[in-house]
C-alpha cells in the first residue's frame, strides 16, 4: 500500500461498558505503544452513562479515565433515537473500537466514522457469537477458544475476521483467566487489528467471511442460570458451571448437611462416587470433602457460602 493512502492521524473511539477492559484502554492511550505509520489518537470514550444509588452517584473506570485524561465522553443508554445527537459525533472519529459494550450498534453508526467499527469479541467465531461467549465456552467444556478481531456490521458478531488468535483452556481456568488471556492478546495486537481493517477499507486486505454454518449463538445469563439441580448435574458440569458463573449469577445449589442455599466459590478435582452415596450431600475422601453430584459422580468442594453469608474453607 501506498503510505500516503494511510492517515496522518487516526482519531479512535474506544467503546465498552467493562471495566475490565481497561488495560486495552491504556494501551491505546500509549502512543509509544504504536508501531503504525501514522499516529493514533484516542479522542473518544463511549461507555454507561453515571448512575445514582441510595443518593450516590457512581462512574465506571472507563468513564474516570475519560475525565481525567479530558477525553470526550459519549454515553447513550441506547442508540435508538439518537441519531441526529450522536451521528455528527460519531463523524469526527475516524475509526471506533468496541469491546464487552452490550449495545446494539445500528448501521448509521457503524457507517458514520471514516474506516467502520472493529470489535474485540473472546471467541473461537463464528462460534459463540453474542453476549456471553466465555460462560458458554466454560459450560461447553471447550479445550480452547481464541481472541478474534472483526470489522463489525449490523449483525450479532457477524462481521468479517480481521485476525484471530487462538489459546489452550486448562481444567482449572475460570471466566476471569479466560478474559485476562484474551485481553492480553488483545492489547497485543490492537494496532495490528486497526490497521488489519484501514487496510481493508483501501482494498489491500481481505478480511476473512464467516464460515455461517458453523456459526452458534449465546444469550444474556440470568440469575436463575446459578440454581443448580444437583440431583440432574454430574460433578463436571457443576464444575463447569462454577468456572462460567464466578462474578454472576454464581452457582446455588441445596446440600443436605446445611440449610437453604448455598453457594459454591472454589472447586477442585471431579471424582466417580460409590453406589450407595447419596446425591446432595458432602463425603470426606482423602481429607478432602467432595459433593456427591448425578450419575454417580463426585466434585470437590474447596470454599462455599452458607444461606446466611457465612464463608467455610472445606
Amino acid at each position: 500500500m501506498d503510505a500516503a493512502e494511510y492517515p496522518t492521524t487516526l482519531t479512535i473511539g474506544f467503546f465498552s461498558g467493562s471495566d475490565f477492559v481497561m488495560p486495552m484502554l491504556k494501551t491505546l492511550a500509549k502512543s509509544n505503544k504504536n508501531t503504525l505509520p501514522y499516529q493514533v489518537k484516542l479522542s473518544a470514550i463511549g461507555t454507561k452513562p453515571p448512575y445514582t444509588h441510595r443518593s450516590k452517584t457512581h462512574t465506571n473506570n472507563l468513564y474516570q479515565f475519560a475525565q481525567e485524561h479530558t477525553i470526550l465522553l459519549i454515553t447513550p443508554d441506547s442508540f435508538r433515537g439518537m441519531r441526529s445527537e450522536l451521528e455528527p459525533i460519531l463523524a469526527k472519529l475516524d475509526m471506533i473500537i468496541v469491546a464487552s459494550y452490550g449495545h446494539i450498534i445500528p448501521q448509521w453508526a457503524l457507517d458514520a466514522p471514516r474506516f467502520g467499527w472493529i470489535n474485540w469479541h473472546p471467541s473461537l467465531l463464528p462460534r459463540y457469537r453474542g453476549p456471553a461467549p466465555v460462560q458458554y465456552t466454560l459450560l461447553d467444556d471447550q479445550p480452547s477458544t481464541a481472541l478474534t478481531w472483526i470489522a463489525m456490521n449490523a449483525g450479532m458478531d457477524t462481521g468479517d475476521i480481521l485476525l484471530q488468535k487462538p489459546f489452550a483452556i486448562s481444567p482449572n481456568d475460570t471466566f476471569d483467566s479466560i478474559i485476562d488471556t484474551a485481553m492480553t492478546l488483545g492489547c497485543d495486537t490492537i494496532f495490528e487489528a486497526i490497521d488489519l481493517q484501514i487496510q481493508t477499507k483501501l482494498g489491500s486486505f481481505v478480511a476473512t467471511v464467516q464460515d455461517e454454518s458453523a456459526a452458534t449463538y449465546t444469550h444474556f445469563i440470568t440469575k436463575d442460570a446459578g440454581l443448580i439441580d444437583i440431583g440432574t448435574t454430574t460433578a463436571s458440569a457443576l464444575k463447569n458451571a462454577v468456572r462460567a458463573y464466578v462474578h454472576f449469577p454464581t452457582v446455588r445449589i441445596y446440600i443436605t448437611q446445611y440449610p437453604g442455599l448455598t453457594r459454591i466459590d472454589e472447586v477442585g478435582n471431579c471424582l466417580p462416587a460409590n453406589a450407595n452415596e447419596i446425591v446432595g450431600t458432602l463425603v470426606q475422601k482423602n481429607a478432602k470433602s467432595y459433593l456427591v453430584c448425578a450419575e454417580h459422580t463426585l466434585l470437590n468442594l474447596k470454599k462455599i457460602t452458607l444461606w446466611d453469608g457465612q464463608q467455610l474453607t472445606l
